[in-house]
């Protein structure tokens, strides 16, 4: 993560922001220019408080350099996630990769007659995999909400 001071930012607040890296358990590495100092916090990104350190005294902006999402970025996962699904009475599939898949089905599972028709236009059109909303919240209770462990059950058959 880099914390950008404000021009002519006095050692004091620098000083503060080190002290509050390191606080954090992380390195603080000091690049100072004629006019700014950039503070590099070098450590577990998720130790170190971007919000408070944007709070302190003379601190412009505080900007990550890393990814949000390791587990699913490529900088630190750089292989295809393959993903195996299915089991029981359903064939197991894998999903990813170079395994493409189609996977389709009603934003809210009605009723069962609804769901089976709209199995069989799923398969014919060459899905592999039935979606279906089984519980669906909505702002209002007089709204539907889904058919919830019956439609899962729907689903299964």
């Amino acid at each position: 993560m880099i914390i950008v001071m404000v021009p002519n930012a006095d050692d004091a607040a620098v000083d503060r922001v080190v002290k509050e890296i390191e606080r954090m358990g992380a390195q603080a590495h000091l690049s100072r220019g004629q006019f700014r100092t950039i503070i590099g916090a070098v450590g577990e990104e998720g130790n170190i408080d971007q919000n408070h350190l944007a709070t302190l005294d003379q601190v412009e902006k505080v900007v990550p350099i890393m990814k949000p999402y390791k587990l699913a970025s490529r900088e630190f996962h750089e292989a295809d996630s393959v993903v195996e699904i299915g089991g029981g009475n359903v064939p197991k599939m894998k999903v990813g990769g170079p395994h493409a898949m189609c996977i389709a089905g009603p934003c809210a599972v009605e009723n069962q007659e609804m769901l089976n028709k709209i199995a069989r236009q799923v398969r014919d059109g060459g899905a592999t995999v039935l979606r279906g909303g089984a519980f669906k919240p909505r702002t209002s209770p007089y709204w539907f909400q889904g058919h919830g462990e019956t439609a899962l059950k729907w689903m299964r058959e």
